[in-house]
């Protein structure tokens, strides 16, 4: 395993190779400088550390994590400077030739790799559009499209997008009296877009008029099944929810549905029979993979052993004092 993946969620996402721009005075247009790969933009641990290794370790970073280290680079390239001088310790007292480590550096290089050879076999799959059109006559009621608002109402520990960065741990049972609140004065005609701005824990929506930036697909296995069916089956004007979710509570508005056309559908069935042809394939290599159990005596004792122990210990469990 390379060093820099294990430290890959930890640095600022970078474009190299493209034109960026220094810090200038409040007020004044910055110079603009070309970088190219082989730039040198930082030292770690007294070593060159170029754009192009800026890349290698930020091209997976997604979400919060991208958005706070474009903020605040030089604490991102401490930690990896950490990091290395870390995994350089680790080498020298040769950590990973020792169980418990040598086994769970086996597994993570295992699951990468499966991860790495579906990806490349999904990337190598082509899609014509012959059978995006054929896909799209056969499955046209299940492209319907709709267009919403929405108010999210959080019940997570924290949030990142939460208003003025504040991070709260509400109550989950206030949450839900709270958007059951909000759900009852949107059916009662209240503005919905001033109700976002009051009420939604969705900063990002609510300070856009509470639109969302897609639309809600029947085809689309993106978004939960939980949240698009209503959606789908509702009428332009409709409330939908409040809809629970792991993360809290979702109330929409629908400004707009209809049918997709073939061109807006597209992406979805391209995603859609790329993924029905890898579940093919791996159901092909499904069969061809097999175990067999040898030494019965062995498997017997195995089996009895483990039961056993899970017994006592749901024993255990049950008979803890009530929290």
């Amino acid at each position: 395993m390379r060093r820099s993946s294990l430290f890959c969620l930890f640095l600022l996402s970078c474009a190299f190779g493209q034109q960026v721009s220094p810090p200038a005075p409040a007020g004044q247009l910055p110079e603009i400088v070309t970088i190219t790969p082989d730039t040198i933009i930082a030292k770690i641990n007294g070593k060159d550390f170029t754009a192009s290794d800026l890349e290698r370790l930020t091209k997976n970073l997604t979400g919060h994590v991208r958005d706070m280290a474009g903020t605040e680079p030089q604490m991102f390239l401490n930690q990896y400077a950490w990091s290395e001088k870390l995994t350089s310790e680790a080498e020298k007292m040769k950590v990973e030739l020792t169980s418990p480590w040598k086994e769970r550096l086996e597994d993570s290089r295992r699951q990468i790799l499966v991860q790495g050879l579906i990806q490349r076999k999904r990337d190598d799959i082509s899609i014509s559009d012959e059978d995006v059109k054929k896909y799209f006559d056969a499955n046209k009621d299940n492209f319907r499209q709709a267009n919403a608002k929405v108010i999210f109402v959080s019940r997570a520990s924290y949030s990142a997008n939460l208003a003025d960065g504040v991070v709260k741990t509400p109550d989950p049972l206030e949450a839900k009296r709270k958007a059951d609140k909000v759900a009852k004065l949107a059916r009662e005609g209240g503005d919905f877009v001033a109700l976002a701005k009051e009420h939604s824990d969705d900063r990002a929506t609510a300070e856009k008029s509470a639109d969302l930036p897609y639309s809600f697909r029947s085809g689309s296995s993106e978004i939960p099944q939980n949240i698009r069916e209503p959606i789908m089956k509702a009428k332009t004007g409709d409330i939908i929810g409040p809809i629970e979710h792991e993360t809290g509570f979702y109330l929409f508005k629908v400004t707009s549905s209809g049918m997709s056309s073939l061109s807006e559908a597209k992406q979805d069935i391209v995603r859609n029979l790329k993924e029905a042809e890898v579940k093919r394939w791996m159901d092909e290599l499904r069969t061809k993979a097999s175990a067999t159990l040898d030494h019965k005596a062995f498997w017997d004792t195995f089996v009895a052993t483990n039961k056993l122990a899970l017994g006592k210990k749901a024993e255990q469990k049950d008979q803890e004092p009530s929290k």
